[in-house]
């Protein structure tokens, strides 16, 4: 068993906002963290569980004479298969992975200018909340006994139910690098790291 933190990018690859009443901008890549934990069950299969939060990036709406400025962030809730070819026994172990989850989208606005009497909601706040899948690849790296380096890409797919900022598809890709830690290291991995 082990667990770990990623840190990477997030690169937005969901719906663009089509209104010919709002003038809207999305930056198209952000900041992603994840955490995990996975469990061996077989040598070349294990289960690992993940929390991540994405920034979809900064968003301007521009509405008559108001302008709303906020962030949309994305909470990916994974449960994913994990396929390592050549199991533990190697100092690098690269490896595949599936699995789906829950996804919570959040908008928040952190400055409003406004010169009108209203500020829509719509703009302002929301939260929406889907089932998604994602696959991907990565490696890790045995360092020690106990600590290793982890390398993943995964591409998440989901759409929510109802807009949130104008837009249901905000699927995308991450890319994240991050230490995993071995809570009960194997024998073959202390004989692998020491002779890669």
């Amino acid at each position: 068993s082990s667990v770990g933190l990623r840190l990477g990018v997030w690169i937005d690859h969901g719906d663009e906002l089509i209104d010919p009443n709002i003038n809207a901008s999305f930056t198209s890549t952000g900041f992603a963290t994840e955490i995990f934990f996975d469990h061996r069950l077989m040598s070349w299969l294990a289960l690992e569980i993940s929390m991540a939060v994405a920034s979809r990036g900064e968003v301007v709406f521009t509405y008559g004479s108001d302008r709303y400025i906020g962030t949309i962030n994305l909470y990916p809730m994974m449960v994913q298969w994990k396929v390592s070819p050549w199991g533990p026994a190697k100092r690098w172990q690269p490896y595949l992975l599936g699995g789906g989850g829950v996804i919570i989208g959040k908008m928040n606005t952190d400055v409003i200018l406004s010169y009108g009497s209203y500020l829509d909601p719509y703009y302002v706040e929301g939260s929406e909340t889907t089932l998604g899948y994602d696959v991907g690849a990565g490696v890790d790296l045995l360092l020690s006994r106990q600590l290793g380096l982890t390398l993943a890409g995964k591409y998440h797919s989901f759409r929510f139910g109802d807009k949130l900022a104008g837009i249901s598809d905000y699927s995308g890709t991450s890319i994240a690098v991050g230490l995993r830690y071995y809570i009960h290291p194997a024998k073959r991995n202390v004989q692998s790291w020491r002779n890669p």
